[in-house]
């Protein structure tokens, strides 16, 4: 009984941490139309911030306070010093992602340098919170809600409000939108600055929980692209259900075969699911 509570403890905190990462890569997919390789660089950035604020000895609303600010404006910087002049030449998708992975590289080289390759840990005063058969931390916790937190708002922004519905049209057709009067250059930035607050979230979630270097990054973008692509790429109110579907499948996995075939087991089983949805279409 003890052990089914704590998977179900540890799925709960990864459907909230995978939605998250989830919403930011749709909100960059809806802007950009490719596979922006940026994202991991978003969240190790977030990352690094907050850990460079708390061994700073600052608290931990002020350490996750400074490292949402420098995430957002180092994104907003990144958009409009790179991603701005690449659509101004009309680069083609495959540039896009060739930068982007540039991108990446750089970012993890100068995390590399400042923090060395080692990994490691974001510490909090960890508290416990026992609940019948199962403890949860404090961590744990405060990664949940601040999911819930982040789904609820991102769902509403995108059913029921005008910015929103701007950013459905960029999506769909950006000519038309911007025929239309809708101020691209405006949703490009917003969508920006969500994807780098949800990279934020996760990254620290994650660091939280676990720990931090600087090639963790790329392996929680591979998961958000995954989850994405279940329900459709760009479709933000469904992240939360293919977070759910791939959170049960990796911890089940690790509970049934093992933590060292998480990634095989959980890759191969939504490859079937991709594969099977293929060619019902």
């Amino acid at each position: 009984m003890e052990a089914l509570s704590t998977a179900t403890v540890q799925i709960v905190w990864t459907i909230a941490t995978y939605t998250v990462l989830s919403i930011g890569f749709n909100y960059l997919w809806s802007i950009n139309r490719f596979f922006d390789i940026g994202y991991a660089a978003q969240i190790l950035v977030g990352a690094y911030s907050f850990y460079a604020f708390e061994r700073a000895g600052a608290s931990l609303p002020v350490a996750a306070c400074g490292a949402l600010g420098i995430s957002v404006i180092c994104a907003l910087i990144l958009e409009r010093f790179v991603y701005v002049r690449l659509r101004a030449q009309y680069a083609s998708p495959l540039m896009s992602l060739i930068v982007s992975v540039g991108v990446l590289a750089v970012v993890q080289g100068v995390v590399s340098m400042l923090f060395t390759t080692q990994s490691q840990t974001l510490v909090v005063a960890e508290h416990y919170f026992r609940f019948s058969t199962v403890s949860v931390s404090y961590s744990q916790i405060l990664t949940i809600i601040l999911g819930c937190i982040v789904y609820m708002c991102a769902r509403y922004v995108s059913t029921h409000t005008s910015f929103g519905t701007q950013v459905r049209a960029v999506q769909d057709n950006e000519q038309l939108a911007r025929t239309s009067g809708v101020g691209i250059a405006r949703v490009r930035s917003l969508s920006v600055m969500c994807a780098a607050v949800c990279a934020t979230v996760a990254g620290i979630g994650v660091g939280l929980n676990t720990s931090i270097n600087p090639a963790f990054s790329m392996s929680l973008l591979l998961d958000a692209v995954v989850i994405s692509m279940i329900f459709g790429l760009g479709n933000i109110p469904r992240a939360i259900y293919g977070a759910m579907l791939f959170s049960c499948i990796e911890v089940a996995s690790v509970w049934v075969v093992g933590p060292g075939w998480k990634d095989a087991t959980t890759f191969s089983v939504l490859i079937m699911l991709l594969l099977y949805r293929s060619a019902k279409t």
